[in-house]
């Protein structure tokens, strides 16, 4: 399940990098990234950047799941519960920052300007922004689902749970919050040298639409739906280890 999850988001990645560095459009960006997955399988398989989005979808729900079981049990709820609380976004947000930082980075020296250097590590003023991006993204996926979810049309159960919706609308929609963050990290990297905000916001608000785009269809398989397949698989096997029989 992690991998299925990770395929979409590292493409998208690598488009929404590609696109800062070269000023291409997002989406012949995405269709390149495409384009190379199919004719290279192996090397798209084998590469570190997709390694490295396994490893934060993966830490990033064990975490979760492991802080929900914990609180469920010490509030008497049932162990499937999905929970929200302060403790949980710390906790999943300590864990998913310094991957999202190693992502971040291994993503720029790979996709980003060719004249950047292999080794260059992103500077430590990107980090500002793409914490604050990766705040607004957790709380968005793991927190705002559950608050969110009993204000929704109780209509809407007659086609999906309430929570599921919420599950899949809220990473998206942070997306468009969270965006301009992320393509201001990508910028001091790519553009080190010191310019003034008129000149980063232009590249910015030129690119925010599309990427923001991009970046919300690619939290719907990620941190969406991958957290719908997540809390159900969850419910399934504390169900079972409740009632073993």
């Amino acid at each position: 399940m992690t991998l299925a999850v990770s395929i979409s988001p590292d493409n998208t990645n690598r488009a929404v990098v590609d696109a800062a560095a070269s000023r291409k459009p997002v989406l012949d960006c995405a269709k390149h990234a495409l384009k190379d997955m199919l004719l290279s399988p192996r090397n798209f398989f084998v590469s570190r950047p997709l390694g490295v989005m396994l490893a934060l979808y993966s830490g990033t729900y064990l975490v979760a799941n492991t802080t929900d079981t914990i609180t469920s049990y010490k509030n008497d709820l049932p162990p499937s519960s999905t929970t929200s609380s302060t403790s949980k976004f710390c906790a999943v947000t300590s864990v998913n920052l310094g991957l999202a930082l190693y992502k971040d980075n291994c993503f720029a020296q790979t996709f980003g300007p060719a004249s950047a250097g292999a080794l260059r590590p992103l500077p430590p003023i990107s980090f500002i922004p793409l914490v604050i991006r990766d705040g607004i993204t957790l709380f968005f996926t793991f927190n705002a689902p559950a608050l969110l979810s009993d204000r929704l049309p109780e209509g809407l159960e007659q086609h999906m749970s309430r929570l599921t919706a919420a599950q899949l609308a809220c990473p998206a929609a942070s997306q468009f919050i969270a965006t301009p963050l992320h393509l201001l990290g990508l910028d001091l990297y790519n553009r080190p040298a010191k310019l003034s905000i008129r000149e980063r916001m232009s590249v910015i608000r030129s690119l925010w639409l599309s990427s923001s785009l991009a970046r919300a269809c690619r939290m719907v398989p990620a941190y969406g739906l991958g957290s719908v397949l997540n809390n159900d698989a969850r419910a399934y096997f504390m169900q079972r280890f409740e009632n073993p029989t």
